[in-house]
């Protein structure tokens, strides 16, 4: 009971999204508020299985194992070439990416060791998902200007979702990963609620990456009847909604494209300083300051700053390609053992290719906890 408690509460307050965001150093060190009972519910579960998780994981995933070893090598390699408060920084960051993996897991056990553990991570998606609908409609009716923010470092979104994300391309990924879930269960209420939600995004790379998904898992013939009529929807629906004025939900707009391959060319820059085993996970800020390529002219702080537009980027440039090499190969092992998180995991690593998405703790938590609640 105490487990199931615990796991509620982390729902609830996850919730939250940005909302729920605490800042230190001026913004170099982030968590969130639902992190902090995570962590409690992971210790709990710790308590029960011990090491027994791990074991199990290196036994069967061996290539991830090792791309996790390869990041926490390639780290303590790059410790000599930063300052002692940078090197702090980056490693919050590595125990980030570590501790999701690690709870993934032992959440897994969870559910092995009892028989209602589905059931309970099933109401968790049901709860997330009606106080992600609630909070979303509220924000596009009365909150669709976030330029006032541009002082806290998040992009002027203006008549776009953004929800209590901040960012449309991750609110995107977060509707999409939940409309999936839906739709999977060909649950016709849900699946329209959350494909009305996600095209509000006006994010075309999600447009472009979901449509592709289901178009595949209607080829696969999987869903094929709710597939063509959820496709049929998709666009009845962007035909009817409201395109408010501003560039942002003007689908020809060139600007994002042009800054996305700005992006690509300067992390190929700087990997190219490091091209074997990468700058360490996560020095991506630092790197840019002692290089001068930081994005921003001010002291203000910039989210996108320790990050690039692309997952696959962050990872060559922190791991090099040896880093990247065992990255692929173990996504392709996820994809290719796990038959009912296929349309999941493929949605995130495509968008992933356009932004920082599978790399994001939101999207590390419930991509886990749909993908579970779904086996």
């Amino acid at each position: 009971m105490i487990t199931n408690f615990f796991f509620y509460l982390v729902i609830f307050l996850f919730s939250f999204g940005q909302l729920g965001r605490v800042s230190l150093e001026h913004g170099l060190i982030n968590f969130y508020v639902y992190e902090i009972f995570l962590v409690m519910f992971f210790i709990n579960l710790f308590f029960k299985f011990k090491f027994k998780p791990l074991i199990s994981f290196f036994k069967t995933e061996k290539t991830l194992f090792v791309f996790f070893a390869w990041t926490i090598l390639t780290y303590f390699i790059s410790l000599f070439y930063f300052t002692g408060t940078e090197n702090l920084i980056a490693l919050l960051y590595l125990l980030k990416i570590i501790f999701y993996g690690a709870f993934y897991l032992y959440l897994s056990s969870y559910l092995k060791h009892n028989k209602g553990g589905e059931t309970v991570l099933r109401r968790g998606v049901i709860i997330f998902a009606v106080f992600t609908a609630l909070s979303s409609g509220v924000q596009y009716l009365f909150y669709p200007d976030l330029r006032n923010l541009i002082y806290s470092g998040w992009d002027p979104h203006l008549n776009r979702l953004f929800g209590v994300f901040f960012d449309t391309s991750l609110a995107a990924a977060i509707y999409g990963l939940v409309f999936l879930y839906f739709y999977k269960r060909k649950k016709i209420i849900f699946s329209v609620i959350f494909i009305t939600l996600f095209i509000l995004t006006f994010s075309r790379s999600a447009y472009v990456m979901l449509l592709f998904t289901i178009l595949f898992d209607i080829f696969r013939k999987k869903n094929i009847k709710f597939g063509i009529l959820i496709l049929i929807l998709f666009f009845a629906i962007f035909a009817f909604v409201p395109k408010r004025f501003g560039i942002g939900v003007d689908l020809t707009r060139t600007f994002s494209v042009s800054s996305r391959v700005a992006d690509y060319q300067k992390a190929i820059l700087i990997w190219q300083k490091s091209p074997v085993i990468g700058h360490g996970y996560n020095h991506i800020q630092f790197i840019k300051e002692k290089m001068n390529l930081l994005g921003r002219s001010s002291d203000l702080p910039f989210h996108s700053e320790a990050s690039f537009s692309s997952s696959y980027m962050i990872v060559l440039v922190t791991t090099g390609i040896v880093g990247i090499i065992l990255f692929l190969l173990s996504l392709k092992k996820i994809i290719l053992d796990n038959k009912k998180s296929f349309i999941y995991v493929m949605f995130i690593c495509l968008l992933s290719l356009v932004d920082n998405i599978i790399l994001h703790p939101f999207i590390l938590f419930l991509m886990g906890v749909i993908i579970l609640s779904d086996n």
